[in-house]
């Protein structure tokens, strides 16, 4: 967990500076209000998701006082295996919780990919229309200059006499 740790929060504290969100104060940003709020929401979905998530990991760890030690995963050391083998999964008041920490990830995850197709369409880069075109689909012969005309042949016959 630990690179998605710092996926997630890197990530938040690197939106949270760019947008200026909570306590954090950070760059001005230029946009519109409403994308501005929009970056803000996912920054708050990440957030509570993600606290959630630390909450679950936390009380799975320890376990709550209401919940018998029997409920919970059992692991046994059985010969022939370095490691302990589960030998009876959790009941299913450890299972919801289980549930609820994998389903806290996963949304918070979307927030992630929320955040950034938001930015994306926001961007004024997204409405460039720049002038491209692949050189070997061009209908029209391009001109190249007489050094990468020269490369070209250079590469082109060392391929070959390989």
């Amino acid at each position: 967990h630990g690179g998605a740790a710092l996926m997630f929060i890197g990530y938040f504290l690197a939106e949270a500076f760019t947008i200026g969100w909570g306590p954090i104060r950070g760059l001005a940003v230029h946009g519109s209000l409403r994308h501005i709020a929009l970056r803000r929401f996912c920054l708050h979905g990440i957030a509570v998701s993600y606290g959630l998530f630390l909450v679950m990991l936390v009380v799975l760890n320890l376990g709550l006082p209401f919940i018998p030690k029997s409920d919970y995963d059992t692991w046994e050391e059985v010969p022939g295996y370095d490691k302990p083998q589960l030998i009876n999964s959790a009941a299913w008041d450890v299972k919801t919780l289980k549930m609820m920490s994998y389903g806290s990830e996963v949304v918070c995850g979307l927030f992630l990919l929320g955040s950034h197709w938001v930015i994306w369409y926001g961007c004024e880069e997204r409405r460039y229309d720049l002038d491209e075109e692949l050189l070997q689909m061009s209908k029209t012969p391009v001109p190249i200059s007489r050094e990468l005309e020269e490369q070209v042949r250079t590469v082109a016959s060392t391929s070959e006499a390989r």
